[in-house]
């Protein structure tokens, strides 16, 4: 369902969930947590101070990202292998950018390796474009 911690939420909040990968800023809407802020796009990035500016209010474009590859894949593991060669790579003051070239870095690297598919770097790269990166 693409919903992350939708198990945690308790009785008051069921059916809502802390993240949607599938529709960032839609997994809550409620009196308690108000309404889910995540951006699912670069036109709606937060560059407030709040939230280390914004670290994780804004990781729903890249999760929408993952989300975008993974069903044009229609592959999951694979999208996960590729996040997971590029994250391992990523350093703590990495921006969206340097995220995106390490991504498709590691996307072309794996299907060099047999370890996804062919066109995974295409598919990649137009995941980020429609999150707007």
């Amino acid at each position: 369902d693409w919903l992350i911690g939708d198990e945690i939420m308790g009785p008051t909040l069921y059916g809502e969930a802390l993240r949607s990968m599938r529709e960032p800023g839609k997994a809550y809407d409620n009196d308690l947590l108000g309404t889910d802020r995540q951006p699912n796009h670069m036109d709606g990035l937060y560059k407030g101070t709040g939230d280390n500016g914004g670290v994780h209010i804004n990781s729903g474009i890249p999760n929408r990202a993952f989300y975008l590859t993974a069903m044009e894949l229609g592959d999951t593991l694979a999208a996960t292998r590729v996040w997971y060669h590029a994250l391992q790579r990523l350093w703590s003051k990495a921006t969206f950018k340097d995220a995106v070239e390490r991504i498709g870095l590691s996307a072309r690297v794996l299907v060099l390796a047999g370890q996804v598919p062919k066109g995974t770097p295409q598919i990649v790269r137009g995941a980020f474009r429609e999150v707007g990166l």
